[in-house]
Order: C-alpha cells, then sequence, then structure tokens
C-alpha cells in the first residue's frame, strides 16, 4: 500500500504528534544548506539536485514563507528526507500544498494550526476544501484534491515517523526507506514496501504482533516478505475478534473452547469474499 492509498483514518492518528523540542533537533540535524523556506533548482544543493523536480512554470520555486514558522520547519525537512532517500521533491504539487494549506490557516480564525500535524489529515482535506469554495465559489477539481491529498500523505507520513522516538518496532507502520534500523536481507524483494499495524485492530494483538515480528526479523526466523504476509493474516484474525466482543490474549479458558473458537475463525475466514485483479 503506499503513502498516497492510506486510509485517511490511518494518518488521522498522527494528530497530536508535533513535538518542537524534537522538531529543533531534526532542524539542526539538517545540513545548513536545506534549512530555508525557499527551494528552486538554482538554490537546491548539487548533491541532490536530481531530486527536485521543476514545475512547469519554472520561475516558480517551493515558497514555503506564507505558513507559520514550524509548519516552514517540518515541510522543509520532509523535503529535506525525500532528496536524502534518492527520492523525488515535486515542486509543482508541493507548491500547491503550500499555498492551500496557507488558505486554510487564513481562514481558521483563532484556530491557527502552527504544525501539520495540529489537525488530522482528514479535517485539513476538508479545511481546505472549503477554503477554495470560499474564493471560487466552486468545489476544487477532484485531480486538484488528489494531488494535494498525496503530498499531504507524504509529509505527515514523514513527519509522523520523524517526531517518534521509540524504538523502531512499536511504531504503528514500518517502513524500511524510512528508518535503517529494521533488519532486511541484503536484498530484500518487498524491501521498499510498509507494514502499517493499525490494520489489526486489536490492541493486545497488534502490540504482541510487534513483538514477536520483531524479535523473529532480529533473529533471522523470518523475513520482512513473510511478516507482510503474517500481518495481512492477522488483520482478519483482529477483524474476527472485533465482531465477537472482547477477547482476551488466551481466547477461551479451556482447551477445548480454544479449539471450537478457531473452529469458528476458520468457517469465518472460508466465508469471506476473495479478492483479486481479473485479467483484461
Amino acid at each position: 500500500m503506499t503513502a498516497a492509498a492510506l486510509d485517511p483514518d490511518f494518518l488521522d492518528a498522527a494528530a497530536g504528534a508535533c513535538n518542537p523540542a524534537r522538531l529543533a533537533e531534526l532542524w539542526q540535524a539538517m545540513p545548513a544548506d536545506m534549512r530555508t523556506s525557499l527551494f528552486t533548482l538554482g538554490t537546491f544543493p548539487d548533491r541532490y539536485r536530481g531530486a527536485f523536480a521543476e514545475s512547469r512554470d519554472r520561475r516558480i520555486g517551493l515558497d514555503l514563507s506564507a505558513l507559520p514558522e514550524m509548519m516552514q520547519r517540518e515541510i522543509a525537512w520532509c523535503v529535506f528526507r525525500i532528496a536524502e532517500r534518492g527520492g523525488v521533491v515535486r515542486a509543482e504539487g508541493m507548491t500547491a500544498l503550500a499555498r492551500r494549506l496557507a488558505e486554510a490557516i487564513a481562514d481558521a480564525g483563532l484556530d491557527v494550526p502552527s504544525s501539520l500535524l495540529a489537525w488530522p489529515a482528514s479535517r485539513w482535506l476538508r479545511e481546505i476544501a472549503l477554503s477554495v469554495t470560499r474564493r471560487s465559489g466552486k468545489l476544487p477539481p477532484p485531480a486538484t484534491m488528489r494531488h494535494v491529498r498525496e503530498q499531504l500523505n507524504r509529509c505527515c507520513r514523514q513527519l509522523w515517523a520523524g517526531y517518534d522516538t521509540r524504538p523502531w518496532w512499536q511504531r504503528e507502520f514500518w517502513d524500511p526507506t524510512e528508518d535503517a534500523r529494521i533488519p532486511l536481507r541484503p536484498h530484500e524483494p518487498l524491501g521498499t514496501q510498509t507494514v502499517y499495524f493499525r490494520r489489526i485492530s486489536v490492541p493486545w494483538l497488534r502490540q504482541a504482533a510487534q513483538w514477536h515480528f520483531k524479535t523473529a526479523l532480529e533473529t533471522g526466523a523470518l523475513t520482512w516478505s513473510t511478516v507482510h504476509v503474517r500481518a495481512g493474516s492477522l488483520a482478519v484474525f483482529g477483524g474476527f475478534l472485533d465482531g465477537r466482543g472482547p477477547v482476551p490474549p488466551w481466547l477461551a479458558s479451556e482447551p477445548g473452547a480454544v479449539r471450537a473458537f478457531m473452529l469458528d475463525f476458520l468457517g469465518h475466514v472460508r466465508a469471506m469474499r476473495v479478492e483479486c485483479s481479473r485479467p483484461t
């Protein structure tokens, strides 16, 4: 699943994760020539030059100066992280996001957010759509909102990881491209794919899965590709548990009851609708 395809509820959980002290650490750790509020092809450092994709109007760079200072630094840090990881910063999309954020902030009245993670991602999208409608009298085109959503999701996801100082295995999502501490094989087929643990809806099951997968990866008992598959299976099991009300980690008090419980789960799986792509 890509960042752009994320369920908005997933990134909504990042709201409130902003931490000025942590942002100051991230800001100071950046190269001095990336600590800026204006990015253009002419000012982008040579070592990252291929990471900056100009807009169609080459005179326009990525100008963050209309945003609150904290948000300027957050987005500048995201630009740096994208470039550092070998990604591409699309100036046109990021400029559109910055412009729409500034408009939404101007309309916020007393409830002015200073951080991109001050509001849930879904609220940002609502406020941006309302702001565009106030100014133009029309809803924003779907293509515009799609581009803004993609860039917003990209930044929120990076910031959520950047602000999180917990051990890597306790995070809500594991992204090897964002966190080099995740153990991988030298040539991991799914090494750029992310595991989203919030898909496992039962808290105790999610926490147990994270600890088990962390231990198995570190000892070599499981590979990253296998973790992907098993996390998906546990998400199905978690959905089954949700439908039965509160269930303890031991599932049932007697061994025979556990067997019956798991047979019920097997029936649940068999009754699920299989989703697959069809040949065209």
